[in-house]
């Protein structure tokens, strides 16, 4: 067999740019039994290392960022139509109901074991980028014994750069006012500041940073951050810090007390902007990402339905069952279709009433062993909030809810 780079050198020179519809779309290498079988059983992990564990905003980043520019670079399929690279994208296109655009290389990923390690190869070339460290080095030792069946070096895999492949990456646009040059630094260390005194999730201060990115200082609050007196400059560094820690702790769903304990928090002893200052400036916020990238609730939630219907399908194992990731994620939105109104008074959290809706369908789907609070614990949350739920959905007393609580199998003998 030739080396590793002249092989993937030669398919990507016979690469051909096609589209797919978003009902043609396939599974991905990873979850095929080929992969599977190859890799033997450290194949959970290796997965678990290659695949980024995105938070529900993290995709409705990315899904914004699809429908405001459109698909800025292609996914890579083999000629089976297997995803080897932007499965990500892909499934939130599809979710879109967006053509996908696609290089097609000219392999059948699941023709032969040398095929398959072909395949993973280009996959971990594009991950391992990422800045993956000690992760990196798991993963290497996991995947060596797969890579050795076939014969081939892992330092021949380690060798792969695909960055000579051509990619159109949009430029950044320059705001028409910059920002004063410590004008990021000083939000964040305010946000950071708030999170460490009222002691918050680490959490959100990454998610700040993917909001400055998508809603930029410099253009939301352009007045505000050209002020030229420093006091001036300290006071609106701190409000525009809170309107972004409270938009994100929104975005978490956490309860009022933490929103109110930022409201409240004064760095400044004495000198805090007034909650009816900050108050304005999360408005103005929330009026930019919806004028901006006019992403509706509902479009947010069917794209955290799907990715909450692949990870319960994957952990409950499912497709042993006779269940697939397509129909349970048919059945799933039927039941979102009858429950919309029950759901929402479920609970506010768009994470739960996806745990409760999937429930229902895999129930439905014949597996009757399935318990709500263990779903939603798969998909992140708290023991025990499914007790609650019952309790709060037992005091209504019409036959929607009743039909809801039986299908959830909480409905009291």
């Amino acid at each position: 067999m030739a080396s590793l780079d002249v092989i993937i050198r030669e398919l990507y020179s016979k690469k051909k740019l096609v589209k797919i519809k978003p009902a043609q779309l396939k599974t991905h290498i990873f979850d095929t039994e080929e992969f599977k079988k190859l890799f033997g059983p450290s194949y959970r992990e290796i997965v678990g290392l290659l695949t980024e564990d995105r938070t529900f905003f993290e995709m409705t980043l990315i899904a914004s960022d699809l429908r405001k520019r459109g698909q800025m670079e292609p996914i890579y399929i083999d000629e089976d139509g297997i995803v080897i690279d932007g499965g990500t994208r892909a499934s939130i296109l599809a979710a879109l109901g967006m053509d996908i655009e696609a290089f097609q290389l000219p392999i059948k990923c699941r023709e032969s074991p040398e095929k398959m390690a072909i395949c993973v190869a280009i996959a971990l070339a594009t991950v391992k980028k990422k800045g993956m460290g000690e992760k990196f080095r798991q993963l290497i030792t996991l995947l060596k014994p797969g890579f050795d069946k076939v014969g081939i070096p892992i330092a021949e895999v380690l060798g792969i750069d695909l960055e000579a492949i051509a990619q159109s990456v949009p430029a950044k646009i320059e705001a028409e006012v910059k920002v004063p040059e410590e004008a990021r630094s000083a939000i964040m260390q305010w946000v950071e500041k708030t999170i460490e005194a009222l002691s918050l999730s680490p959490n959100l201060k990454a998610t700040v940073e993917k909001l400055m990115e998508l809603a930029p200082p410099e253009e939301v609050f352009r007045d505000e951050l050209n002020q030229r007196i420093k006091q001036a400059f300290i006071l609106k560094t701190v409000a525009i810090a809170k309107a972004y820690l409270l938009l994100a702790l929104k975005i978490a769903g956490t309860g009022i007390a933490q929103y109110n304990a930022v409201i409240n928090y004064d760095p400044l002893h004495g000198k805090a902007p007034k909650s009816s200052v900050v108050n304005r400036l999360l408005a103005r916020l929330e009026n930019y990402l919806k004028r901006s990238h006019g992403l509706d609730r509902d479009t947010m939630f069917k794209i955290l339905l799907r990715t909450a219907v692949e990870r319960v399908h994957e952990e409950l194992g499912l497709e042993k069952r006779g269940i697939s990731k397509d129909k349970l994620l048919e059945a799933t939105e039927q039941v979102v279709r009858e429950y919309e109104d029950v759901l929402k008074i479920a609970s506010p959290l768009s994470s739960i009433r996806a745990g409760l809706a999937i429930t229902i369908a895999i129930r439905r789907l014949g597996v009757k062993d399935v318990v709500p609070s263990r779903v939603v614990q798969i998909l992140g949350a708290v023991k025990g909030v499914v007790y609650y739920i019952r309790k709060r959905l037992a005091e209504r007393k019409d036959e929607k809810t009743r039909k809801f609580l039986e299908e959830l199998g909480l409905a009291r003998p």
